[in-house]
């Protein structure tokens, strides 16, 4: 399957065939001291994650980005953190969201200005092993 493109399956075939992208595979683990700054942040609107992934499209060319929690009703946006996997480079940085032009609950869920396609479009797509059976026949009942 390709990385970058993925058919979403309940279009498949339609004549509006809406394409997803895959979301870039890359996360980094928060310090317990950036968890510990953020819980003492006014109007913190998440739990603060252990792993943070990054939310852009696959292929991405500039650092990774990853949410950390909503900024709270003052300042509209979210703390993002931007990270860097070769220089280990790490910032936080609170900016708006994505000003996409659509109404919630479809609006954009990344930052402003980000690279690639909006959030609506990105997939996590997962590459499961073969020896790791997800789904299994449902053993038969007998009466």
């Amino acid at each position: 399957m390709d990385l970058d493109t993925a058919q979403s399956p309940s279009s498949a075939g339609s004549p509006e065939e809406e394409t997803v992208y895959a979301r870039c595979h890359s996360s980094i683990a928060a310090s317990a001291g950036l968890n510990e700054f953020l819980a003492v942040m006014p109007d913190g609107q998440r739990r603060l994650p252990r792993q943070v992934p990054c939310v852009l499209q696959y292929g991405h060319l500039e650092e990774h980005v990853g949410l950390l929690q909503g900024s709270g009703e003052r300042r509209p946006g979210a703390w993002w953190l931007r990270w860097d996997d070769t220089a280990g480079l790490r910032s936080l940085v609170q900016s708006p969201y994505c000003r996409d032009g659509r109404s919630a609950p479809d609006a954009c869920l990344l930052p402003g200005g980000h690279e690639g396609h909006h959030s609506g479009q990105l997939s996590t797509l997962l590459d499961v092993p073969p020896e790791l059976r997800l789904l299994a026949p449902a053993p038969s009942r007998t009466r």
